[in-house]
């Protein structure tokens, strides 16, 4: 039997996908999955290291269980990975902090820290999407409409289309160029130069 998990399993190639016999979708943890799990990762990496005395990490006198649920709210659209860095993270605060002891706002800052990079690296996800689902005929910036002009080659017609990110003014321009182009004579094909010379 073979597992494969992925965040992203629409990058697997078609072909990978097609041998899966059974796919299960996990969403994202909704409000109680989050709050259980920081619950159980708090309990974890902040409350059990506490109370076993060997370590010099203390816990500052908080609500725990209202701070849970506060943080629930805050993290929607995290993952439990990310969710239990957030425990990691309380435990490296208490560690570096000078006297070892978590506070209820190292806590609330170290949500604040990872809810700021979570929204960061989405924003860049979705701008690397952006640039992936780009077609070779638009530009990095707002799609600008260039006209499709036929030209025929040969006896064969092609499509020319001017890729640019230029603003209205060159657009008009190069419109006005094109039309010149369709007015000026043709030059003879080769095959046409080739008859006359025989």
């Amino acid at each position: 039997m073979l597992v494969l998990a992925s965040n992203t399993p629409e990058q697997f190639d078609w072909a990978v996908n097609d041998r899966l016999d059974e796919m299960v979708e996990f969403q994202l943890p909704g409000l109680e999955e989050r709050e259980r799990l920081i619950r159980m990762y708090f309990q974890k990496f902040v409350l059990e290291p506490a109370a076993e005395g060997k370590r010099r990490l203390k816990v500052d006198n908080f609500d725990y269980s209202a701070i849970c649920s506060k943080i629930a709210q805050m993290t929607e659209g995290m993952s439990g990975r990310e969710i239990a860095k957030l425990g990691v993270a309380w435990q490296a605060a208490a560690y570096a902090s000078p006297d070892g002891i978590l506070t209820e706002k190292m806590v609330l800052d170290k949500v604040q820290d990872h809810v700021k990079q979570h929204r960061q690296k989405v924003e860049w996800q979705s701008e690397q999407e952006r640039k992936e689902s780009k077609s070779i005929y638009h530009s990095e910036k707002e799609d600008s409409y260039i006209p499709i002009v036929p030209k025929s080659i040969e006896g064969s017609t092609v499509e020319i289309r001017e890729i640019t990110d230029e603003p209205e003014t060159t657009k008009n321009q190069t419109e006005k160029k094109l039309e010149q182009a369709k007015k000026e004579p043709k030059s003879p094909t080769t095959k046409e130069t080739e008859g006359k010379s025989s």
